[in-house]
């Protein structure tokens, strides 16, 4: 039932909550709040609910069966014992839970802003209004506001006098940059690595809980993709870590990989299997990827983020032709270092004519301003609408004739103005298309198809990999890492130090049965250790005839 309402309800959430609301309502991304507190840092130096929104009484009474009439039953030794009441609230992992959480927000949301609208100036008066509500919405929601974690931030301008009336009004403690919001630290200045630390101390927690003594390399190499996919990514989405913060990550990383001593730098395993990689992701290029995406949204114009960042920055200026300041914020500067990657991924999808007529890429030839530079900008592409189709009399004033016809061909549709992201097959913005138009392409291997099929347990491929790229601890390979104690038993016997090509022809000696006719073949290492997977394939292609037959 409430997976239902929730389904429901999430296609009118967009419009009855406020743009400062991204989370948990389709089409926002949290990451924006984020990213519009870091700017405004820079930029400084239950029934009742329901009724305001105008809900109906059928579905208020929907909702509050499903908050007061909640039954449970636990399974104890698999069996399910008897149900009992809950008191209050909505079942853990409830869908509707999220969606009556947002809503009780945005009564929090409308309330602080009535207040910020009455009262502009920070005196007692305006501090007891604040808490008054805020008492008033702990009665009606059930929230606590903790004392103890919360704070003031205050301008370094307040004077003494101010913060004490403020600490004093509120009981909160005053508080500094930089803190943490929604996980992520938020501060003023330059990049500090130490505002990193939490971050690696996480990602060497959660590499820790499983020991590498006790996982072969395909689950090491999972957990890595695990962790790269989770604890730093949700950092890259917003900021840009310092180089020696990637450094240390990667270090971290690599050791776990390899279980000790790393036997080749994380940039050459940070590539997709067909390209010698181990189809590990490089964070530099997911960094590199989300500011894609973040400069996707500034265009796009729908969240308040991008609307902030718009009348701030590009004011006076098409987003394309602004200029950056040494007092720009650095989530500016990022974005202006992808700006043009960025804008030759972008169509517009002509709708209400919005878009600049010179600048915006709207024409399959791309931008018009590639013909005509001296155009400043700022001409909309309507203005060169006349009842509802092209002015063509307008148009071949400005223009020559092959131009005006590419232009006429251009379709306009006025509900359905949209940027289209040109990597992608349906136009929307997807993060593998993007990293692949911005990732550094190798030479790819027609080889490790057969290394790393999907039939073949992972640490077997890894051991190929390794033979490939002549990683194994040989004794040639250990010397030259110098580890000249280390000497196999082979060496010790034929006094003769252990190469690659060695151990193969020692393998062949063992699986003759699978190896023989290497040597006459080829004696490069690589060679026959293709061969060998070439015999191992047709084998396994055998024995599966035989099992079919």
């Amino acid at each position: 039932m409430t997976k239902v309402m929730s389904s429901r309800l999430a296609t009118i959430l967009p419009k009855l909550i406020s743009d400062a609301q991204e989370g948990f309502v389709q089409g926002r991304l949290i990451q924006d709040n984020i990213l519009l507190a870091q700017e405004l840092i820079h930029h400084i130096d239950k029934g009742k609910i329901w009724r305001r929104f105008g809900f109906s009484e059928l579905w208020i009474e929907r909702v509050m069966a499903c908050l007061d009439n909640n039954c449970f039953s636990i399974l104890i030794n698999g069996k399910s014992a008897r149900f009992f009441m809950s008191e209050k609230g909505v079942r853990q992992g409830d869908p509707l839970s999220p969606t009556l959480f947002i809503l009780a927000e945005e009564y929090l949301l409308r309330g602080l802003h009535h207040l910020y609208e009455r009262h502009k100036d920070l005196s007692y008066q305006t501090g007891c209004n604040l808490m008054q509500f805020l008492d008033h919405y702990q009665k009606v929601s059930g929230q606590l506001v903790n004392t103890e974690k919360s704070s003031c931030i205050l301008s370094s301008k307040a004077s003494p006098a101010r913060c004490s009336i403020v600490l004093k009004v509120t009981g909160f403690r005053k508080g500094s940059t930089p803190f943490t919001y929604l996980g992520i630290p938020i501060y003023k200045g330059k990049k500090q690595s130490f505002l990193f630390d939490d971050l690696i101390e996480k990602i060497r927690g959660r590499l820790a809980s499983w020991s590498s003594n006790f996982l072969s390399f395909g689950g090491r190499l999972k957990l890595l993709q695990s962790v790269l996919s989770t604890l730093p990514n949700y950092y890259l989405q917003v900021m840009q870590m310092p180089a020696e913060v990637y450094t240390k990550i990667e270090r971290i990383f690599n050791k776990y990989l390899w279980d000790g001593l790393p036997w080749c730098k994380w940039q050459k395993v940070s590539a997709p299997f067909e390209e010698g990689g181990l189809n590990i992701r490089s964070m530099a290029d997911i960094h590199h990827t989300f500011m894609l995406k973040s400069w996707l949204r500034l265009r796009e114009c729908k969240s308040l983020w991008s609307r902030f960042m718009l009348g701030k920055y590009c004011r006076k200026y098409h987003p394309k032709v602004a200029t950056v300041h040494p007092s720009h914020s650095r989530v500016w500067k990022n974005l202006l270092k992808v700006r043009d990657e960025a804008e030759a991924l972008i169509h517009w999808q002509l709708g209400q004519g919005n878009c600049d007529f010179y600048l915006d890429s709207w024409l399959d030839m791309g931008p018009i301003a590639q013909w005509y530079p001296d155009q400043p900008g700022g001409t909309k592409v309507k203005e060169f609408w006349k009842n509802g189709a092209w002015d063509v009399e307008k148009l071949s004033h400005w223009f020559p004739q092959h131009l005006v016809s590419r232009i006429q061909e251009v379709f306009f549709d006025p509900w359905a103005e949209d940027v289209i992201w040109k990597a992608s097959k349906d136009g929307t913005f997807s993060f593998k298309s993007a990293l692949e138009e911005i990732r550094t392409h190798r030479e790819q291997s027609p080889h490790m198809a057969v290394i790393w099929h999907n039939n073949i347990p992972r640490k077997m491929s890894f051991l190929a990999w390794r033979v490939l790229h002549n990683w194994l601890p040989v004794d040639e390979m250990m010397i030259k890492k110098g580890l000249t104690w280390s000497r196999s038993v082979c060496a010790v016997v034929t006094q003769k130090l252990l190469n690659m090509s060695s151990l193969l022809i020692l393998l062949q000696i063992r699986y003759g049965h699978i190896l023989r006719g290497w040597l006459e073949l080829s004696t490069h290492i690589s060679q026959l250790f293709i061969k060998f997977c070439e015999c191992g394939r047709c084998q396994s292609r055998l024995k599966g005839t035989y099992s079919h037959g």
